[in-house]
């Protein structure tokens, strides 16, 4: 009865929610015509077949009957006329039929958990639509003559959207597995988050906003949900989302609204389609690899267990259990075989009895012996066998028999070797008795430990070698008499008795034995005597009180050592754990000795990376026999940080393992006053500013940050105190330095976070400022550095001073500039401000910032320049003007450089002689200039070559060897060569140089003074120096026609020359009215350009031009 009545609620409920959605569907037809925009039918329809479907066909069979009857009733009672109404019976019951159909074809259960679900339900309602579509559209064109096309697709696209829907919610919120999920906060959020963007969106589309093209942005959201939640979730999404399109196209709001009913009804409808394929689908899809995902985690949490249940099996098995694959490597092997230690053995052994990758016959799988060779060969029972299901892999099963077969051997052997081990046994005493205590056996190990002989001993007893007191109190604590029961009263045929005694020997000296006492047994069972098996000890006992006293001594050195101390596990075999500390240590971590033991090597140095600190971590990775000793910091327990000098080793124990002993000597004061002593090696101890070291320090790293892509440029400040001096005359040096801390302060409160101010010395500050970016804020800072430094400062006697002013120059760093020549240009700068009226700031030029620029660039490449082979010489003839000849030649350097072309010696010479490639660029000129001197041929054959030298050239120790090894090289005679000085040089010449000059003179070279008259150095430098030349320099020539003072120079030149045997030259000779004056004037000898242009490396030189002086 009761499953009839709970068939007729179904029936019932069914029959009303039918024909409420009839009348709902009526409901919404647009315009007031035949036309509904949803048709909720379809889905309650198909939903009642389902539902009935569990009863069995008849019952389904009855609900398609009452399905059609009030279908036709709800029609007829909607307005719908009669042929209608009919029709639509057969329309309906069709799209609910068959969709059952297709959805319970060879299914029990329907349910929608996964994308093979939902795409059954698809091609269902698809299917049942299309049918009811067919019959809808045939009466529609026949009766009320409606266009075929549309009124298909209006029907298809409406009943299979709501029908589609309408089932994917029931089919979800039925199904029972479904479970409330656990909603945290941060999911809460996102929720509310997504739902109100949804809102939004939805209320844009469908209310604000009219037109399809961007209807598509709904789905945007739809997609968000689909993917971040739950199927459950997603279906009552939709649900909300169809009915509000439905809503808002009936109320003539949204993209749906177009001017055609049908169109709109077709766009509501495919767009609550779309939604619905597009958000089931990835929702399905996200449900079903939730599941997987699951399910796969369950799987290996299975096969996790079964591996350790097998692993367990055979780790309990007895014997050595080894899986090996036709090549002979071991997959697979219990613990037991893993303790073993001769796996590789015993698989050797087991494939030597067969040939490779053979399968083992079934007469050898049974157990049998085989030797298994080693350092010690031992013997294995072993047997083999395939595995049933993978023939190609072979399990071998062994146990050392080794034992068992010595064993063996040795009990057959027993009766044969008993009397020669007794007496063979030198180290042990064997004493054997009958069952009255009478010695039977003494062997010659007895004889040895006691002294007696054996036949002075054979029937007497153990007594007459025993500490009589010893007997006695073991008597008295087992309750016999003092006697032979004594030894034996503990003794067994299953149990000997193994006890330390004191035996006396026969000179009356002690030992200390540990004997071990045997039944004898019978055949019958009955006592046949007693076997003592007795060792030396003796030794053994001061041992083990020795180590026992040295591990005493060691506990107290341990507990009581002034510095720390910790043992501590290895970390391959244990955590690194502390299992040992002294109370040193402890208060070194101001931890309790218990506290320590809880924590890891590790945790001791839980410390931020320090300067210096080499952490604990190190430790846990050491082997026996490596020593670690290192710096590092440890945190106390307070918070505070210490340092300790931790000296570490591994010590290898004979029992538990290797494990680490520490030492830890505080050095926390030292590392305090290093770290003071490094703070007053890099601050001015007057200002506490930094000093010149820090501030270089920090340009170079300023400078290296500025050469990185997008950098800033960094800048640099040099301050000077005007009128600081007068502090010092007028109140002393104490106020003064109380002036220059205040000056100090001042500047740290000016400047920008990051900046750095330094003191250079005496009353000159710098600031750094490493990220400028332009020149403006640069001035910007240097400005209020001078407002804030020229205010008046107290002094003694609360007096003001109100003159101080600051000179600065500032500048910005250029691409490729160096620490050094920032600092330079910065000081030269702070000098021009001084120059210019005191209490300026100097910024400089952009001409004089481009020449710095170029004279770095240059420097930098000199060294590649002589290695690329960029540097060449081109030569000047010398020309004897009275003959028109040319007699000698002066090496000029030209620089062809990448990128400015061809450089003069005045464009890169003066930075070269700044520079460390000078001595390199000074050798190549003269090996190439008497290389090339050699090769003259012609009138120049013999002429010398002129080679100008540097002041760091002379200051070298190896000039002269080099000019000797020039010489040599290339074969150029000495007095060929002619070394040119420049006079503003020879005043710097030390005395080793000139000593030098002296030693080439007498070999023959020549020394000539280059640009005399210019370097103010006095007659008296000629006459210190060795020399043989005076080269008139061309300012004098240029004036030589048209100045009477140069005249008269030039007048002077010559007769000096000629007064002290000197050759003289006139450089810059470049018009005939000069030539003309000079050879007026007695000159012999000049160069210049009105003799020809320069001449390239070459084997013979041009005529010189012998009509430049008519």
């Amino acid at each position: 009865m009761a499953p009839t009545l709970r068939s007729a609620s179904i029936i019932g409920a069914f029959a009303v929610a039918y024909a409420l959605s009839v009348v709902l569907g009526r409901a919404t037809r647009l315009g007031g015509g035949e036309l509904s925009l949803v048709w909720p039918a379809a889905a309650v329809a198909i939903v009642w077949l389902l539902a009935a479907c569990g009863y069995g066909r008849r019952a389904c069979l009855f609900n398609v009957a009452i399905l059609a009857a009030v279908t036709f009733g709800t029609n007829l009672a909607t307005g719908a006329p009669l042929p209608l109404s009919a029709w639509f019976v057969v329309v309906n019951v069709v799209l609910a039929v068959v969709s059952a159909a297709i959805l319970t074809y060879h299914r029990d259960q329907i349910v929608l958990r996964d994308p093979a679900d939902f795409a059954r339900l698809v091609v269902a309602v698809s299917a049942g639509t299309v049918c009811a579509a067919v019959l809808a559209t045939a009466y529609m064109v026949v009766a009320m003559r409606q266009p075929p096309w549309e009124t298909f697709a209006l029907f298809a696209v409406r009943n299979g959207a709501t029908a589609l829907l309408g089932v994917a919610v029931w089919l979800r919120l039925r199904d029972v597995t479904w479970k409330r999920p656990q909603i945290s906060p941060a999911a809460l959020l996102e929720a509310l988050l997504v739902g109100a963007v949804v809102v939004v969106v939805f209320a844009w589309a469908f209310w604000l906003h009219s037109g399809v093209p961007l209807a598509f942005l709904t789905l945007l959201p739809a997609v968000w949900v689909a993917l971040r939640y739950s199927t459950t979730v997603s279906t009552v999404f939709l649900l909300v989302a169809g009915i509000w399109i439905i809503v808002t196209t009936l109320l003539g709001r949204g993209v749906s609204v177009v001017p055609d009913l049908q169109t709109r009804a077709l766009l509501a409808q495919a767009m609550v389609g779309s939604l619905t394929v597009v958000v089931l689908t990835l929702s399905l899809y996200r449900d079903s690899r939730v599941r997987l995902v699951s399910k796969l985690q369950v799987a290996r949490d299975q096969a996790d267990r079964d591996s350790e249940l097998f692993g367990a099996v055979l780790d309990s098995i007895h014997d050595s259990v080894l899986l090996i694959d036709p090549a002979g490597e071991v997959v697979l092997q219990n613990a037991r075989a893993s303790d073993s230690g001769i796996v590789d053995n015993v698989v050797s052994a087991a494939r030597g009895e067969k040939a490779p990758n053979a399968v083992l016959s079934p007469d050898r799988e049974g157990p049998r012996d085989v030797v298994v060779a080693g350092e010690q060969p031992r013997v294995v029972e072993l047997a083999t066998a395939p595995l049933v299901h993978q023939s190609m892999f072979e399990v071998i099963a062994y146990r050392d028999v080794t034992e068992e077969r010595l064993t063996a051997r040795a009990l057959r052997e027993a009766r044969d070797l008993f009397a020669g081990v007794l007496h063979a046994a030198s180290e042990q005493a064997i004493i054997g008795t009958d069952p009255d205590g009478c010695i039977t056996v003494f062997n010659n190990g007895a004889q040895r430990l006691l002294g007696w002989t054996e036949a002075e001993m054979l029937g007497d007893t153990p007594m007459a070698f025993h500490d009589h007191d010893e007997v006695r109190a073991r008597a008295t604590e087992l309750g016999v008499p003092a006697g032979f029961d004594v030894f034996v009263h503990n003794v067994t045929p299953q149990q000997a008795e193994v006890r330390e005694w004191t035996y006396v020997r026969r000179d009356g000296s002690h030992v200390t034995v540990s004997l071990a006492v045997s039944q004898i047994t019978n055949a019958d069972g009955s006592c046949g005597g007693y076997i003592g098996v007795a060792t030396d000890v003796t030794q053994q006992k001061a041992a083990k009180q020795a180590l026992a006293e040295s591990e005493e001594r060691f506990r107290l050195a341990f507990d009581t050592a002034p510095m720390g101390m910790f043992m501590f596990e290895l970390a391959p075999h244990g955590d690194g754990r502390i299992t040992r500390c002294n109370q040193a240590m402890a208060d070194f971590v101001g931890r309790s000795q218990a506290a320590v033991l809880d924590i890891a090597v590790t945790d001791l140095a839980d410390v931020p990376c320090t300067s210096g600190a080499a952490g604990l971590r190190p430790l846990l990775a050491m082997h026996v026999g490596q020593q670690y000793d290192a710096e590092t910091a440890f945190r106390r327990a307070d918070g505070t940080t210490v340092w300790g000098s931790i000296s570490a080793s591994i010590i290898a124990s004979g029992g538990a393992g290797p494990y680490g002993m520490c030492l830890v000597e505080d050095i926390t004061g030292r590392k305090r006053v290093e770290a003071e002593l490094q703070h007053l090696a890099m601050h001015d101890q007057l200002t506490g500013l930094a000093n010149r070291s820090l501030l270089m320090d920090r340009v170079e790293h300023a400078l290296a940050a500025a050469e990185q892509p997008g950098a800033s440029r960094g800048g640099l400040i040099f301050l000077d105190l005007d009128r600081f001096k007068a502090v010092n005359d007028t109140w002393g040096h104490g106020e003064g330095d109380n002036v220059l801390r205040t000056m100090a302060e001042r500047i740290l409160a000016s400047i920008r976070p990051g900046d750095t101010a330094a003191r250079l010395g005496g009353d000159e500050f710098a600031v750094l400022c490493p990220a400028v970016s332009s020149v403006a804020e640069l001035d910007s800072v240097a400005k209020r550095l001078q407002d804030t430094l020229r205010r008046p400062v107290g002094v003694a006697d609360h007096a003001t001073y109100d003159q101080l002013s600051v000179s600065a120059g500032a500048v910005m760093s250029q691409p490729g500039c160096t620490a050094q020549s920032l600092l330079q240009r910065a000081d030269m700068l702070m000098y021009q401000a001084k120059k210019s009226g005191r209490d300026r700031v100097s910024l400089g030029d952009p001409s004089q910032e481009a020449a710095l620029v170029r004279a770095v660039q240059l420097t930098r490449d000199l060294e590649p320049a002589l290695r690329l082979g960029q540097l060449a010489l081109e030569f000047q003839p010398i020309v004897n003007l009275r003959r028109g000849e040319w007699v000698a030649a002066e090496a000029l350097l030209r620089w062809l450089h990448p990128a400015w072309g061809l450089l003069g010696p005045d464009e890169f010479l003066d930075l070269a002689e700044n520079s460390c490639q000078m001595p390199a660029i000074g050798r190549y000129v003269l090996n190439e200039a008497c290389g090339q001197a050699v090769r003259w041929g012609g009138t120049m054959a013999a002429a010398a070559v002129h080679v100008n030298v540097s002041l760091r050239e002379l200051a070298d120790s190896n000039f002269r060897v080099g000019i000797i090894e020039a010489l040599r090289t290339t074969g150029l005679a000495p007095h060929r060569l002619v070394l040119e000085i420049t006079e503003s040089h020879a005043g710097k010449i030390a005395q080793s140089a000139k000593d030098d000059l002296e030693a080439l003179r007498r070999i023959g070279v020549r020394i000539a003074i280059d640009d005399f008259g210019t370097g103010f150095s006095g007659l008296s430098r000629i006459v210190a120096l060795p020399l043989d030349i005076l080269k008139i320099d061309k300012q004098f020539i240029d004036g030589l026609c048209d100045d009477a003072r140069c005249e008269a120079i030039t007048r002077a030149v010559l007769g000096l020359g000629a007064s002290l045997g000197l050759e003289v030259i006139a450089e810059g000779i470049e018009r005939p009215d000069q030539f003309d004056a000079l050879v007026e004037l007695g000159c012999e000898l000049g160069q210049g350009f009105l003799f020809g242009d320069m001449v390239a490396a070459c084997d013979e030189f041009p005529a010189p031009d012998t009509n430049c002086t008519t």
